[in-house]
C-alpha cells in the first residue's frame, strides 16, 4: 500500500528534494520514495537526485524497448550500484492493460 503525502510545515519551507519527490514520486509509507520510469531519462535523473540527498529509492519500469535498452540497463546499472536504491521490473503484458 503505497500513502502519497507531501508533509509541509508552514513554519519551515521544504527543501528542493522533498518538492521534486512530491511531483515526480510517490512517497511511500516506509519513506522510501518511489519513482516510475526509473530507467529513463527524466525517472534515472530524478533517482539519481534523491539518492545524492540521501532518500531511499524504489525504481519502477518496464524496461521496454522504446529506444536502445541497453541504455536502459546501463543506467539501471549505475542506479543498483548506489545504497538505497532498490529495483522493480513491471512485466510489460501488464503495463499493456
Amino acid at each position: 500500500m503505497l500513502d502519497v503525502k507531501l508533509k509541509l510545515d508552514r513554519a519551515t519551507k521544504p527543501s528542493g528534494v522533498d518538492l521534486l519527490a512530491a511531483v515526480i514520486g510517490i512517497f511511500m509509507r516506509d519513506g522510501k520514495i518511489l519513482v516510475t520510469g526509473a530507467a529513463g531519462f527524466i525517472g534515472f535523473h530524478v533517482a539519481q537526485r534523491l539518492l545524492g540527498a540521501g532518500r531511499e529509492v524504489v525504481g519502477l519500469d518496464v524496461v521496454n524497448d522504446y529506444y536502445d535498452p541497453r541504455l536502459k540497463e546501463a543506467r539501471l546499472d549505475m542506479l543498483k550500484a548506489v545504497p538505497g536504491f532498490s529495483f522493480i521490473k513491471l512485466n510489460s503484458s501488464i503495463a499493456r492493460r
